[in-house]
């Protein structure tokens, strides 16, 4: 299989076709390829930081969400259950783990922000979105 747009480096498939991204710096590259749409497939990648919010799970491949090859992968902090019991495990047990994650990661733009206001500061971020917890499994 051969990239778009008439790049013929290989490309690594999965069984339905899509991309298989073998480290988050490959996935940050494709994804800042094509902004708009993201790159989607399976991506490899190994927990170094995990972060709860009110309303996100992050899981990211760096241990600062910020560093520009991190590889974010983000879901409804409303799915925490079932995504510990679909590993098998508290979210804080992930890290130095290897998963598989399906979904579409883009480049998305995070605004700093001062007393609640943006402060015209800005850095892009890789993040996958994961709306299905069975999304996510442990790398073989």
């Amino acid at each position: 299989m051969c990239a778009p747009d008439g790049d013929d480096r290989p490309q690594r498939a999965d069984a339905d076709g899509d991309a298989r991204l073998d480290t988050p710096a490959e996935a940050v590259f494709a994804a800042n390829e094509d902004p708009q749409r993201g790159i989607s497939g399976t991506f490899v990648l190994t927990v170094k930081n995990t972060d709860v919010t009110e309303d996100r799970i992050y899981l990211n491949s760096e241990r600062d969400y910020r560093h520009q090859l991190s590889l974010n992968v983000s879901l409804d902090a409303a799915q925490r259950e079932a995504l510990q019991k679909q590993l098998g495990m508290p979210l804080e047990y992930l890290v130095n783990r290897r998963l598989l994650v399906q979904g579409t990661a883009r480049r998305t733009t995070i605004a700093f922000t001062h007393d609640g206001k943006p402060s015209g500061k800005y850095y892009f971020q890789t993040q996958l979105q994961v709306s299905d917890p069975r999304h996510v499994r442990f790398a073989p």
